[in-house]
């Protein structure tokens, strides 16, 4: 039996690999019950070749809400600088309905168990591995993948340090209603602006319901980013809607690009933000989550050893994940440009157009190799 920790995306997609692998599953979910997740994710192609390559097409087909188009905006002067046509399968969705849709399936799936605890401690020792629960319970398992996020305790144990370095950037992020704003915010299409300092990003989700808003600024605590609405928002000719006050924002620190050499010790690996913390600049969060559990599951299926497997997963997933966590920090850099360097970088995207966007994503939408043989979906 392999045991997985977390309750969230991770979690889930990780336990339904592994049963789908053939292998029995315990899943901790962590021990107390969450909130309804918020806000939405855009999912490129590697994103839904993973899902595909997991079976979980058909089990999704409802949620997405397919792009058609990425367009990059001056936040100044709202010109269009340029805007790059997805010709592949991208789409958006909201988180909530993709965990309740990922909790369904593993519910589904006989040979996953689930236990509503939290993962505290663990010993491993001659190829078993016993976890001491927070109820003080233990459970004894053959591996366990770590998917209890930057901060849990999975990423203690493996790679010695636990907590996230936050940057000086705040995410300020909204979900919402869709008739309260005008037409162009349903428009199937994400949408970046780009500013002094600043860059905002929404589009929508749940079929065009709703419309998910994230604002970048720079502050750190409630203090030195009062009013900011105001100043970014309300001014402006096209964003201005976003500034009404029944808007509620959610507060969330961005933190550092991080994906460590090593995701494994002994039987126990990393998957989802307990390997790889990746800000959103490039819309990869889940998109690398999703190709974490679609690899574990190739390297599950093609050995009974569950050490071998985790070490090919641990290795391949390293490898590739580490250019794309670099490539999102660099992207997030470049968003936050100020003064005379930001109207320089407006230029080069302008001039350079659909075709420097594409060859700068490219790398980062190519799957994992052992994923080649799935399909997107046609719908």
């Amino acid at each position: 039996m392999i045991a997985v920790s977390g309750g969230g995306i991770a979690g889930y997609s990780i336990a339904i690999a592994i049963a789908r692998s053939g292998h029995a599953v315990t899943l901790l979910t962590g021990g107390k019950r969450q909130q309804p997740l918020q806000g939405g994710i855009q999912v490129a192609p590697n994103g839904w070749q993973a899902i595909c390559r997991l079976g979980l097409e058909d089990a999704l087909a409802a949620l997405p809400t397919r792009l058609d188009t990425i367009s990059v905006r001056a936040l100044e002067t709202a010109a269009t600088i340029t805007h790059l046509t997805l010709d592949q399968y991208y789409a958006s969705l909201g988180r909530n309905a993709l965990l309740t849709s990922l909790h369904d399936v593993a519910l589904s799936l006989p040979n996953i168990t689930f236990i509503d605890d939290k993962l505290v401690s663990l010993t491993d020792a001659d190829g078993i591995t016993t976890l001491v629960l927070a109820s003080g319970d233990l459970l004894t398992c053959n591996g366990l993948v770590a998917a209890d996020g930057a901060n849990g305790f999975g990423r203690a144990y493996v790679t010695g340090s636990a907590t996230a370095k936050p940057t000086s950037k705040l995410a300020m992020r909204a979900e919402i209603d869709a008739p309260i704003l005008p037409d162009m915010f349903a428009r199937p299409q994400s949408n970046l602006w780009l500013g002094q300092g600043t860059h905002i990003v929404h589009y929508p989700i749940n079929g065009g319901a709703k419309v998910n808003v994230v604002v970048t600024i720079s502050g750190k605590n409630d203090q030195n980013i009062s009013g900011w609405q105001n100043k970014i928002l309300a001014p402006h000719p096209v964003l201005s809607y976003l500034a009404h006050h029944d808007i509620t924002w959610v507060a969330t620190p961005l933190p550092r690009a991080v994906s460590p050499l090593c995701w494994r010790r002994g039987n126990v690996v990393l998957a989802g933000d307990a390997a790889h913390i990746m800000p959103p600049h490039l819309a990869q969060g889940a998109g690398q989550t999703l190709q974490d559990a679609a690899c574990l599951y190739e390297c599950l299926s093609k050995t009974a050893d569950i050490k071998s497997a985790f070490a090919s997963y641990a290795r391949q997933r390293s490898i590739s994940v580490a250019p794309i966590a670099r490539k999102a920090e660099l992207s997030g850099a470049i968003m936050r440009l100020s003064g005379p360097v930001a109207r320089l970088r407006n230029m080069v995207l302008d001039v350079g157009g659909s075709s420097l966007m594409q060859s700068w994503l490219a790398d980062v939408w190519a799957a994992d190799p052992t994923l080649k043989t799935a399909t997107s979906p046609s719908h």
